[in-house]
């Protein structure tokens, strides 16, 4: 029977999984009945909508394809076994006459759940080979193996003029122009051909519901100085695969619904050379994804949810599983945050990483059970929550120099400086919940860790410029490295829905000391229910 599937504006949960983390998991022989016993079989009882795959990773893809080079077949020697079953995996399903997007499509299908395929438009994992000499003998006994991903692809060896930059330049230069100048280059029409020759493919290759283009693994496409001029190609691009998409929807008679995850704003966007506004206008997108999930506290849902209401598609807010360090608290917070500017769903990147697998028995943290909590805007707001301020991303550091120009900025850790000149420095929290539906004796508190602070130094706080003082009756313990925690309940009369701020003074400091501390965590805790029941 053909899956009747829901349309995007009804997409609440979409969970995104590695497509080949199941084969993996496996390590052994693989079935299509026993892959979906550790993929889609595990998402029945949670409220998720639709299931998502990433079709290629690294310089490969993952399913049976007559235009692209499939995961680590170029590899002569694989440098882990989770390499090895991986290819074999993936190998064995072929030979049975399917592939793992076949199979997850099927088997979601056969459970009322839809099926997303992911296209990364320009994944950098396999540049990191490179700086690994990974596909080297090692000349030293093994710590630990290298991810699969990181084996650079036959496509990228053969084509170095098709990059920004060549990859074996040893030329010092920041983190982001060293990823950038491995990535292949949209300017070139083969670069181009490639990519929309796999996404033709995609969407006659299993009966899925939906393509998404991922624009934000990795988000580099043109040269720095030819971003803004090249938009238009890839909304050219973008354009093209939009057909794609129709032509497969006419063939079967139900469509194929084409979404794209992009940066946080529209200008983000645009500085990278993808013109997400006019896709939007244009009706070439039945659905959008915003951001990466880097920084759920301070990203700007509204500036795409906007454009996107205007145009009648959904727009769902991206929350990346490295953010919340298993904090279900935080996650209703972000989650909240989400709804309230505006965001119809949300997807969850990587949080894959809940399942019971990655865990010892008795020990999984967070399970998916949080999913019920998120897919509820109504009793969501009922919930404990936890705002978190935004965290900043170094774009010196090797991961986060990827998604640092694509990222909203963040606020913490946060340099307080003696403040001698009578100047304060300020932390914002913007909250989507209404301080009115708090009870008078559980009201908000707020926490800190401030490092390096002396043992006569004075510390002055003020919320939304009403003074606060440090909870009497709180731990005021020390923590490790110096960290001090400081807890406040704060004055119901003086909170707000929407932004507010903390103010912190460092009037007195010892002249033996720097003339700073640091603050490393900043957030605040709301009352409400503890469970999602």
């Amino acid at each position: 029977m053909t899956h009747k599937a829901k349309s995007p504006e009804a997409y609440r949960v979409i969970l995104q999984q590695d497509a080949t983390e199941p084969v993996n998991q496996l390590f052994g022989p693989v079935t299509p009945e026993a892959l979906l016993e550790v993929s889609v079989k595990l998402l029945v009882d949670h409220a998720i909508d639709v299931y998502a795959s990433d079709a290629n990773h690294g310089g490969g893809v993952h399913y049976d394809s007559k235009v692209a080079e499939r995961a680590l077949t170029s590899v002569k020697e694989l440098r882990s076994g989770t390499a090895l079953q991986m290819r074999g995996g993936i190998e064995q399903l072929i030979a049975q006459g399917t592939d793992p997007l076949k199979v997850y499509c099927e088997g979601a299908h056969a459970h009322g759940i839809d099926y997303m395929v992911r296209l990364r438009m320009n994944d950098l994992h396999d540049t990191v080979g490179f700086s690994l000499n990974i596909d080297k003998p090692p000349q030293t006994p093994k710590i630990n193996a290298p991810e699969p991903y990181y084996h650079t692809s036959q496509w990228r060896r053969d084509n170095p003029g098709l990059l920004m930059g060549d990859p074996h330049d040893d030329t010092p230069l920041g983190m982001c122009e060293h990823y950038q100048r491995a990535a292949p280059n949209y300017a070139f029409g083969q670069v181009r051909q490639y990519m929309m020759a796999i996404a033709e493919e995609l969407v006659n290759h299993c009966d899925l519901d939906v393509l998404e283009l991922d624009f934000i693994r990795a988000p580099f496409f043109f040269t720095r100085p030819e971003r803004y001029a090249q938009r238009h190609v890839m909304t050219e691009v973008v354009r093209r695969i939009a057909g794609f998409c129709a032509d497969a929807g006419d063939r079967r008679g139900r469509p194929v619904y084409l979404s794209a995850r992009v940066p946080d704003s529209i200008e983000m966007s645009v500085r990278t050379g993808l013109d997400v506004e006019r896709w939007i206008t244009d009706g070439l997108l039945d659905m959008v994804t915003i951001s990466g999930g880097y920084n759920p506290f301070s990203t700007p849902w509204r500036d795409i949810v906007s454009v996107a209401e205007s145009a009648g598609i959904p727009a769902l807010a991206c929350l990346n599983h490295g953010m919340f360090d298993k904090d279900r608290e935080r996650i209703r917070a972000a989650a909240q945050r989400a709804y309230d500017q505006g965001a119809s769903g949300i997807k969850l990147w990587n949080f894959f990483y809940c399942l019971d697998y990655y865990h010892a028995p008795e020990q999984n943290p967070l399970d998916l059970g949080f999913t019920a909590e998120i897919a509820d805007p109504e009793k969501l707001k009922e919930l404990a929550k936890t705002y978190g301020a935004a965290d900043s991303k170094d774009p010196r550091d090797f991961v986060w120099s990827i998604y640092d120009h694509v990222t909203a900025p963040g606020q913490i850790p946060l340099t307080v400086g003696h403040a001698l000149d009578d100047i304060g420095h300020c932390i914002e929290f913007e909250i989507a919940d209404d301080p009115a539906a708090c009870a008078d004796d559980k009201g908000w508190r707020l926490e800190l860790e401030i490092v390096d602070v002396g043992p006569e130094d004075l510390l002055v706080f003020a919320w939304n410029t009403e003074p606060i003082q440090r909870d009497a009756s709180a731990w005021r313990g020390r923590l490790n490295n110096d960290r001090h925690h400081f807890e406040f309940a704060l004055p119901m009369n003086a909170c707000r829905k929407g932004v507010n701020q903390l103010e912190i003074k460092l009037v007195e400091r010892d002249a033996r000391l720097d003339p700073f501390v640091t603050v490393l965590e900043a957030q605040v805790h709301l009352p409400g229910r503890s469970d999602g029941r």
